[in-house]
């Protein structure tokens, strides 16, 4: 009699079982790369932490993260897949790569996580409502600027720009240049105050938008009289014949990589987001622990062309080396110090202030700025705390 009531019941269990499974998600398109922005059309790329045949059961749980292509912010989720601490959350996690941060958040409904920088937040808070939910790492080593030798830029010299003096040029060589970036991101931020620094505006250069790779390629070809980029390109071994007229430290840009979340996905994964950062923070802690180490070199550049874009071990060493990562205890104060004088904390004011700069360069709109408060979250961060 024992038996066949176990019998019963371990029957009526998987029956349960399969009733629940029934309704998971099951695949994810590739979202559409077109963008509005003056931007090339650009290939997306998934990477899935699981294969099919290591699925765990229909139990584990999944999550969809979009990540920018060779950005410092997604380098944390492939160290935390290589040491399996995302199986040890029992979470699937599945990544498509975007040229930048607003072609990213173009595809906001087909993800519940971001990893991006300035361009991304800006256009997901203020465009569809995402949160900020976490720091990943500072975002200033490897946004460059280059002219060319022979230009009237690197003939002006230095000392000529209020923000520093190792800046290059002055305002009449600067004037009517031709500049080559990548339009509503981080770089074209940086090109503005630079161009601040010399009592210039972006209407006072001529300003083609275009992708970094692009820029990059167009500007080796003999195209336009300043480059504006980010990531590999700025350290590859052709920029050796160029000069470096500022970059993300000169600048002061004062720019953070982040997490930023669907706002519906808030309501319906918190589970599968409190397991992502779990994980994703413990390897952003490693990752500053081990950032001299030639494995952790080495895994930079796996990870780069995993996202479509190759780099030496050299250029690696010298992109984690400028760098900071922000650890579980650097969120926690970040989602809740607020400074003297300040109004937002400092997660927020970091992001305000470049969003007031790009205002009053009419990047942005005025009540932008309004419509950005109250987009931090911290309640993930505080639960993985124990706050």
């Amino acid at each position: 009699m024992k038996k066949k009531l176990l019998a019963l019941l371990m029957t009526t269990v998987m029956i349960l079982t399969c009733v629940g499974c029934g309704g998971s998600k099951t695949e994810n398109e590739a979202p559409k790369t077109d963008t509005a922005q003056s931007e090339t059309q650009t290939d997306t790329q998934e990477v899935s932490t699981e294969t099919a045949d290591e699925a765990p059961s229909g139990e584990q749980m999944s999550i969809e993260i979009a990540a920018t292509a060779g950005g410092l912010q997604g380098f944390p989720i492939y160290i935390a897949q290589k040491n399996g601490w995302f199986e040890e959350e029992n979470l699937n996690v599945n990544v498509t790569f975007y040229e930048n941060g607003p072609v990213q958040v173009e595809a906001i409904s087909t993800w519940d996580l971001a990893t991006t920088g300035i361009g991304g937040i800006l256009a997901g808070v203020i465009g569809y409502d995402a949160k900020i939910i976490a720091s990943s790492n500072t975002d200033n080593g490897t946004q460059t600027i280059y002219v060319r030798p022979d230009s009237a830029i690197a003939a002006a010299g230095q000392g000529n720009n209020t923000l520093n003096e190792a800046i290059y040029g002055d305002a009449d060589s600067w004037k009517g240049s031709k500049v080559l970036c990548s339009a509503g991101t981080v770089l074209q931020y940086m090109l503005i105050k630079v161009l601040d620094g010399f009592g210039l505006t972006i209407d006072d250069v001529e300003f083609v938008g275009m992708d970094t790779p692009t820029t990059n390629s167009a500007f080796l070809a003999g195209e336009g009289d300043v480059a504006v980029l980010t990531g590999v390109v700025s350290f590859d071994a052709d920029k050796a014949d160029y000069v470096l007229a500022a970059n993300g430290a000169t600048s002061d840009a004062g720019l953070d990589g982040v997490v930023i979340a669907n706002n519906n996905s808030v309501e319906t994964k918190h589970d599968e987001i409190v397991a992502f950062l779990k994980a994703y923070l413990k390897a952003v802690e490693w990752i500053d622990a081990h950032k001299g180490e030639e494995e952790t070199v080495n895994d930079l550049v796996t990870f780069y062309e995993e996202s479509g874009k190759t780099t030496s071990a050299e250029a690696a060493q010298i992109i984690l080396n400028s760098e900071t990562y922000y650890s579980l205890d650097d969120n926690y104060n970040m989602l809740h110090t607020v400074k003297d004088g300040d109004t937002y904390v400092t997660i927020e004011q970091r992001i305000v202030d470049v969003l007031e700069f790009f205002i009053s360069a009419g990047n942005y709109q005025e009540g932008d700025d309004e419509r950005f408060v109250g987009h931090v979250d911290a309640s993930f961060v505080d639960e993985i705390c124990g706050k």
